[in-house]
Parts: C-alpha cells; sequence; structure tokens
C-alpha cells in the first residue's frame, strides 16, 4: 500500500514538473516574441529616425546659411541706401548755405 502511495506521488510530482516545464516553455516563448518585437519596432524605428535626423540636420544648415546671406544683402543695401539719403542732405544742406552766402 505504501508503495502505491509512493508511486502516486512520483507521478503527481512528474504531472507537476510537466505542466511546469511547458508553462515555462510558454513565458520563454512568449518573452522571446516579446523581444523580438522589440527589437523589430526599435529596429524600424532607427531606419526611419536617423534618416531624418540627418536630412533635418542639412536642411537646417542650408537654412541658415541662406538666411545669413540674405540678411547680409539686405544689410548692405539698407546702409547704401541710408548713405545716399544722408549724403543727398548734405549736398542740400550745402546748397542752401551757398545760396544764403551768396545772397549777402
Amino acid at each position: 500500500m505504501k508503495i502505491i502511495k509512493g508511486i502516486g506521488k512520483i507521478k503527481k510530482e512528474k504531472k507537476d514538473l510537466k505542466i511546469k516545464k511547458k508553462s515555462e516553455k510558454r513565458g520563454g516563448l512568449y518573452f522571446t516574441r516579446v523581444k523580438v518585437k522589440s527589437i523589430l519596432i526599435i529596429s524600424f524605428l532607427l531606419i526611419g529616425i536617423i534618416p531624418v535626423a540627418i536630412i533635418g540636420n542639412f536642411t537646417f544648415r542650408q537654412s541658415m546659411k541662406t538666411i545669413e546671406q540674405k540678411v547680409g544683402n539686405y544689410s548692405r543695401e539698407i546702409i547704401s541706401q541710408v548713405v545716399d539719403k544722408i549724403d543727398r542732405k548734405l549736398e542740400d544742406l550745402e546748397q542752401s548755405t551757398m545760396i544764403l552766402l551768396s545772397d549777402d
């Protein structure tokens, strides 16, 4: 009788071990699937983000150069216009003083 009970316990322990192994396998597969899924997501994100970042950086630098050139050109043009206007005002002032001096 003791032998039968002992065999029953061994069978039960063996069955519990099989169930435990199956659950570990499933968990392992689940973990592997999640890991592969995560790796794929990260890979695709990097494949998408890196080129966008490189193109964005290049575009930003080109835009900055263009803006700096245009600002420089407009500044020179405005300064030239101001200098011309000041020269005209000085000429007008000089003519006015010459007229006043010649009237005396």
